[in-house]
């Protein structure tokens, strides 16, 4: 996983650099995911927790990556792509991912920043989520 962190900080910070001089926003960073929950369309529900998978998003100058692991040897999937902050809406859109249907869509959250913590409630596709990110220190 460490070759493919480092493909998503090159890829923050070279489309970062056409956004030089844009004020920083408050998601700003790099973050880790502490845990979530998936609510399938049936009305299953999915918990996920850090042993599940590990997970990092960085933010800057309008635009993320993401990345996330179920377990040491199993890749789960990255996008990335611009991103904007409007009121207590968060909404990713997705230009680069490894899975393709994602491309070309913009998925919207609403979120809530408590300290270091940050909150996560939207839709992605047919799954209601809800997810607790950490700010990487």
């Amino acid at each position: 996983m460490k070759s493919a962190m480092a493909l998503c900080v090159l890829a923050l910070v070279s489309g970062g650099v056409a956004l030089a001089g844009d004020s920083p926003g408050p998601l700003d960073g790099a973050w880790e995911m502490v845990r979530g929950q998936q609510t399938r369309a049936d009305g299953s529900v999915v918990e996920i927790t850090r042993d599940d998978r590990q997970a990092l998003k960085i933010i800057g100058s309008g635009h993320f990556v993401y990345i996330s692991e179920d377990g040491p040897d199993t890749f789960h999937g990255a996008h990335g792509g611009r991103c904007e902050i409007d009121g207590s809406e968060y909404t990713e859109h997705v230009a680069h991912a490894s899975l393709g249907e994602m491309r070309g869509r913009s998925y919207t959250f609403e979120f809530r920043l408590e300290g270091d913590q940050w909150h996560l409630r939207g839709r992605f596709g047919d799954l209601e989520i809800e997810e607790l990110w950490r700010r990487v220190r």
